[in-house]
């Protein structure tokens, strides 16, 4: 869901167009924690929209200690 147009999302679009060009950027909020962000329509599942940080996080998670992608265990070779 899209929260450009409400009162925080606008604060944030504010806040980040400081930083660097918000131009056909809108504001989210994260599907896992909530959180509003940043992001390009086309890039963003506008049913669930994920944020990078637990983008991140899914990836992170989906690795093993070595930095190595956890291998299933019952795939044949």
């Amino acid at each position: 869901m899209r929260y450009t147009n409400t009162k925080e999302g606008q604060e944030l679009l504010k806040f980040c167009s400081m930083v660097a060009s918000t131009h056909g950027q809108e504001v989210y909020k994260c599907g896992i924690c909530d959180e509003l962000f940043v992001g390009v329509p086309n890039e963003v599942d506008e049913k669930k929209p994920v944020c990078g940080i637990c983008i991140e996080e899914i990836k992170r998670e989906n690795k093993d200690s070595h930095g190595i992608e956890s291998v299933d265990e019952d795939f044949d070779y």
